[in-house]
């Protein structure tokens, strides 16, 4: 994700208000866009856990949610239409990624080629939201304060990046 972000932030910058606020909710909506297979288990009547981490979070269901993304944001936003399906294919990604590092069951990564074989990182970083376990709330906490130290490191690393690329020295070849 932070590979497209110097492109998407010019390209918001030149956008009207309303346009950022369009894209910046279309970016975060793509972020959480795994997660709503866990509104179909209570629409059936059954527990988040029922349908939660299945297919949504496979890198072939990323491929196909990056291209809508794409056509519903070129409507809106004038940038390359590639540009558009790599941001909402990286977004999406960057979510299974870090369910994938995550305590748990692991992910369907490669769902439908392989629809029952789970992929688990050998050493997860971060807690998770653990439904199917019935955690208790303070469970919660520990999971938004280890996603939000995360956050806070990913920040303070593009940050970093970002000044070390506007101070760079040029080669102007003399």
């Amino acid at each position: 994700m932070l590979a497209f972000w110097p492109a998407a932030r010019r390209s918001l910058a030149a956008g009207t208000t309303r346009r950022r606020w369009l894209i910046g909710a279309a970016i975060l909506f793509a972020l959480m866009a795994p997660d709503l297979d866990a509104v179909m288990g209570p629409l059936v009547g059954t527990s988040i856990a029922s349908y939660h981490n299945g297919p949504t979070h496979s890198l072939m269901v990323a491929m196909a949610f990056g291209m809508l993304f794409g056509l519903v944001c070129k409507t809106f936003w004038p940038a390359d239409l590639r540009a558009l399906v790599l941001l909402g294919a990286a977004a999406y990604t960057s979510h299974i990624l870090l369910d994938w590092l995550s305590w748990g069951p692991g992910v369907l990564l490669l769902w439908p080629f392989l629809p029952d074989t789970r992929f688990a990182s050998p050493v997860p970083l971060f807690l998770g939201v653990r439904h199917s376990v019935n955690a208790p709330w303070t469970t919660h906490l520990l999971t938004v304060a280890n996603d939000s130290a995360f956050a806070i490191v990913v920040w303070i690393v593009s940050r970093t990046i970002a000044r070390r690329g506007r101070t760079a020295p040029s080669n102007s070849g003399g």
